[in-house]
């Protein structure tokens, strides 16, 4: 974080998450925060609030923060509290808390930064921060001491590009050798970028460089090839170790030089991915550059299966140009396979596919930025059939489209159909192409070329995230688009994947001090204010969060385990219309949470031939509660199950103010009040398309209140929470406006872990669209060929270990898993709520509901299943 003589206030943050409801007829209210900074007159600062629970021993906190230069422009102590607010003014971009003993040791500590595309200040406040605890003796923060991907990852790796540099003179007295001007790159955060990564617990497996290593042949022609040849021969040549290097004590490494020809540490398999730095000269195309990258960076090359001149491949039905390369690009675009080991090798679950964003097809400016698009269309739409490929990460140099002005891939029509192969590699015609595929196992775009982090999205309607880092030393570029303010960050791109096989990541970095080429970056004059160490460290050693969060990359899910399943309850509610219905109640009540609705009995209307139609129809006035509530339908299954497959085939409505949802809960009454007993939201959607294009699948749960539930506070305290955050997009599913009008399947798996007889993890994995054969096999609905892929698969475990990291905590996995009871179906369409902006125009009498039937939710059918896998 940063700081500065700011102040940020943050209104009370709940973490009471919207929720389907309790069993008794209420859906939980959600809460929105109302985050408000409030300037002090004439000073331009504004309150910072700190909320954090205390490390053992804590009396004071000190804030420490520094501009973008690093210069510390705050430091200031106040008694420590879990809640603390602190004045801060907007040249703070790193902010240091400390939290000190009655002795003034430092018990804990957490650093943040907030110059970046997403946060420019800290007027968010700071929300259980995760602290870093520290032992006595005091050492320098190490990066890993800022956990970035989680505590149970079993593979990642890092990525950063741009790290050209021509070093002026005046900064190469001492620092540099011979061989290290010759190779024009930034040598001292080259180095340090390296080293942090080896701090980094678990290491990670593969360092992938995404291009622009080398400043690149000033000429064109043949004369490239000689300049080329000759900086990337001295970058193999670079010292793995020297004076920049600062150790995670603070201290220098020796001084002394290897001799010529040290590589770099042999423990991280770096992956030299080419720039156009590399593949043009003068910014065009230059076909010798090609040849010379193979040849000086073999060691760095990691397959070998790219296009060829002469290659002829098939479009797809997806009018895609033929690729026409003119020279062999075999080792410069390609594919490989690692398994979770890190080791390379056929069979391995991580597909990484290289990309030459600079593919030579010809001289002159109108060639340059080529990518091979059909060769890319084959190799990943195989991936995507592969059921041994689990991952499929993507690299190249070049972002998708433009970041600030400079140049991503061209013509934009091919970046367009490069993204939107990444979003759907199994698309069989142009239209289909068009539709993001949610089930794609592509889980990022990874690049550079822009010389800052960035997070900014091609089409933030896509599922594949691209993730730019081209801080590798390069001068910095502008991170707006006006280009008023440099990119304050050096660092690199981490990317986790979990031993649930979520994938997180998140940028980490250095602040850029002074002079962006200075080859004594690192060394920083005045006090240390990036780790805990002492004030005469010489180096923001701390690779410090950009982002408060990992950025959360789209998850990759698990299969079923060929589990087969028996059908144990179905239901077309043909028992609707009989008079000894004993398998539905329809209820009647009002919403106890925040939806103005009364749900009554005429409104859910049996379908002759099976299904069921719940309407959103009719309203009144209550003079008791001076409001206006709408009238709709609720129904919940007799039929109650404990662990199985739930599955709900219906047409859902999106449309102003209503709140359809398709949900499970357990039986209340006694001491089990909601959501003791358990629920699990399937479907539940808000908003109409334009607004929220969306559906959330998650559970809710209860806290670990010793007083639950205390009914009076259920915001400051509340006695139930979201399994994932309800605002996260962990839980999200989109669906376009054409598959929002189409019925579809909606599933959840919920089952036991079971070691030996002790049950050591509970798993929801959430479908869509998905059919149980006639083997008894879940299967895509469409095509009963292909096994069913999750849209989120969450581990019950992993989520309490998560949410037990704040304030808000939730008892054992043992304990909830015994509360748990069986669940029943339930089905209803809410209207409006706290998420509502418009909540008051419904509550006033302003809206009726639709006549056209654009408002009902339609159900064919429901069913549920038991596990026969012994789970």
């Amino acid at each position: 974080m940063k700081t500065s003589k700011l102040a940020i206030i943050i209104t009370f943050l709940a973490l009471a998450l919207v929720g389907c409801g309790a069993d008794f007829g209420g859906t939980a209210a959600p809460t929105r925060s109302n985050a408000v900074a409030q300037p002090e007159a004439n000073t331009g600062s504004y309150l910072a609030r700190v909320v954090s629970d205390l490390p053992t021993g804590a009396q004071q906190l000190r804030f420490l923060g520094a501009d973008v230069e690093g210069e510390e422009v705050l430091n200031t102590v106040q008694p420590a509290a879990t809640s603390v607010s602190v004045s801060l003014v907007p040249s703070i971009t790193t902010l240091r808390l400390e939290y000190l003993d009655s002795g003034g040791r430092i018990l804990a500590t957490f650093v943040e930064s907030a110059k970046n595309l997403l946060q420019h200040d800290f007027r968010g406040g700071l929300i259980d921060p995760s602290l870093v605890s520290l032992a006595a003796p005091q050492v320098q923060a190490r990066a890993s001491d800022n956990p970035v991907v989680g505590n149970d990852v079993k593979f990642s790796f890092a990525f950063f590009g741009c790290n050209e540099a021509l070093v002026p003179t005046r900064d190469e007295e001492g620092q540099l050798n011979q061989t290290e001007r010759d190779s024009t790159a930034n040598v001292a955060q080259l180095r340090q970028h390296l080293a942090d990564i080896r701090t980094l617990e678990p290491k990670p497996k593969f360092v992938f460089l995404c291009g622009d290593l080398v400043k690149g042949p000033p000429v064109v022609g043949p004369p490239s090839q000689a300049v080329l040849e000759k900086e990337m021969q001295a970058w193999h040549k670079i010292r793995a170790s020297g004076p920049i290097i600062i150790d995670e004590n603070g201290v220098e490494q020796t001084v002394t030089p290897p001799a010529d020809g040290s590589v770099f540490s042999s423990d991280v398999t770096l992956v030299a991915v080419p720039g156009d730095q590399e593949m043009c000269a003068q910014g065009l195309p230059n076909r010798l550059s090609g040849e010379v990258f193979v040849a000086q960076m073999a060691t760095y090359i990691r397959g070998n299966n790219g296009p060829k001149p002469g290659d002829q491949r098939d479009d797809g039905g997806l009018g895609l140009p033929a690729d026409n390369v003119q020279r062999d690009e075999s080792q410069l675009s390609y594919t490989f396979r690692a398994g979770a080991d890190g080791s390379i090798r056929p069979d391995g679950e991580n597909l990484f596919m290289v990309i030459n964003t600079d593919t030579y097809v010809g001289e002159g400016a109108v060639n340059v930025g080529h990518i091979p698009l059909r060769w890319i269309r084959e190799k990943l739409s195989a991936a995507q059939q592969d059921v041994g490929i689990k991952h499929i990460f993507v690299f190249g140099h070049r972002p998708i489209l433009s970041i600030y002005g400079d140049q991503g891939i061209s013509p934009q029509s091919q970046a367009q159909q490069f993204y939107r192969l990444l979003n759907n590699p199994t698309a069989t015609n142009s239209n289909e192409l068009n539709i993001s595929n949610p089930d794609t196992k592509v889980r990022g775009y990874f690049c550079a070329h822009a010389h800052l982090m960035s997070s900014l999205q091609p089409d933030p309607n896509g599922t594949v995230q691209q993730l730019v880092c081209g801080s590798g030393g390069s001068q910095p570029g502008p991170i707006n688009v006006e280009g008023v303010e440099p990119s304050p960050w050096f660092g690199f791109g981490l990317v986790g994947v979990n031993l649930n096989d979520t994938v997180d990541a998140a940028f980490m970095g250095r602040n850029v001090h002074r002079s962006w080429a200075d080859q004594e970056a690192l060394k920083l004059r005045g006090p240390n204010i990036s780790g805990p160490g002492p004030a005469e460290a010489k180096t923001p050693k701390m690779v410090a969060r950009l982002y408060p969060q990992p950025l959360a990359l789209r998850n990759a899910l698990p299969g079923t385990s060929g589990a087969t399943y028996s059908k144990t309850f179905e239901s077309t509610f043909t028992e609707l219309s009989q008079p000894n219905n004993s398998v539905w109640q329809v209820e009647e009540f009002r919403d106890p949470a925040s939806s103005p609705v009364d749900y009554k009995k005429e409104n859910v209307e049996p379908i002759a031939g099976g299904g069921v139609r719940i309407k959103v129809a009719g309203k009144h006035y209550s003079e008791s509660k001076k409001k206006w509530y709408v009238y709709s339908g609720r129904l919940r299954s007799n039929f109650r199950q404990k662990y199985g497959l739930f599955l709900f085939r219906a047409k859902v409505p999106k449309g102003a103010h209503l709140w359809p949802a398709l949900w499970t809960a357990g039986s209340v009454g006694g001491n089990d009040i909601w959501p003791k007993t358990g629920e699990i939201d399937v479907m539940e959607t808000v908003l109409p398309i334009n607004a929220r294009p969306d559906f959330t699948s998650r559970v809710m749960v209860r806290t670990d209140q010793p007083d639950f539930p205390n009914y009076s506070d259920y915001l400051g305290n509340p006695w139930y929470a979201s399994l994932p955050p309800d605002d996260s997009d962990e839980i999200k599913t989109s669906l376009t406006s054409e598959q929002w009008a189409q019925p579809h399947t909606f599933a959840v798996d919920w089952y036991k872990v079971l070691t030996g007889d002790v049950v050591t993890d509970v798993r929801y994995d959430f479908y869509l669209d998905v059919a149980v054969n006639a083997d008894g096999r879940l299967v895509n609905a469409f095509d009963e060929s292909q096994p069913a892929t999750p849209r989120h698969s969450y581990s019950l475990r992993d989520l309490i270990s998560k949410q037990n990291q704040h304030r808000i905590k939730i008892p054992s996995l043992e304990t909830v898993a015994s509360e748990w009871s069986k669940q029943a179906f339930i089905l209803n369409v809410a209207v409006s709520g706290a998420w509502d902006p418009d909540l008051r125009k419904v509550e006033r009498g302003e809206w009726d509901p639709p006549t056209d039937g654009s408002a009902e939710m339609v159900v064919d059918w429901v069913r549920c299943y038991q596990r026969n896998d012994s789970l």
